[in-house]
């Protein structure tokens, strides 16, 4: 799927994930920044499932953390498609339950073809849930 995109940029970022990562397919996202200083999406996860426990809200997170540093990727490098995620880690604070979050995400330090990026998912009301880090290896740029 991904040969039909050759660059990705903000007007393409969300369509692009939703059609080459399954699990983004149904997220309900808005992106609010797309830009090489970071990348920031709030998500709006399942109305019904809103205020529940859903045992896959923390994986929901993770692949919204990875969404987002992938972006930032991109945003330096918009032909590095292929680039892929070689860690994740991630630190959870707070909320079990189910809620709107913003994800943002910046690049703290990269090199021709390493890139470490942090992530911050908070509520809306800025209650932090995780702090996630995530390295990639740069390919195609």
């Amino acid at each position: 799927m991904t040969a039909t995109y050759k660059t990705i940029s903000k007007y393409n970022f969300i369509a692009f994930c939703k059609d080459t990562i399954p699990s983004v397919k149904n997220f309900e996202v808005k992106l609010k920044k797309f830009e090489k200083s970071g990348v920031e999406i709030d998500y709006f996860p399942d109305k019904k499932k809103v205020g529940k426990r859903d045992r896959f809200w923390t994986q929901n997170l993770f692949t919204a953390a990875d969404m987002v540093s992938y972006g930032c990727i991109l945003c330096r490098y918009p032909n590095a498609i292929q680039s892929v995620t070689i860690n994740f880690n991630g630190n959870f604070f707070a909320t079990e339950h189910v809620c709107n979050v913003r994800v943002s995400s910046t690049i703290q330090e990269y090199e021709e073809k390493f890139a470490h990026s942090t992530v911050d998912i908070v509520t809306f009301s800025k209650q932090i849930i995780a702090k996630l880090t995530c390295n990639y290896l740069i390919i195609g740029k």
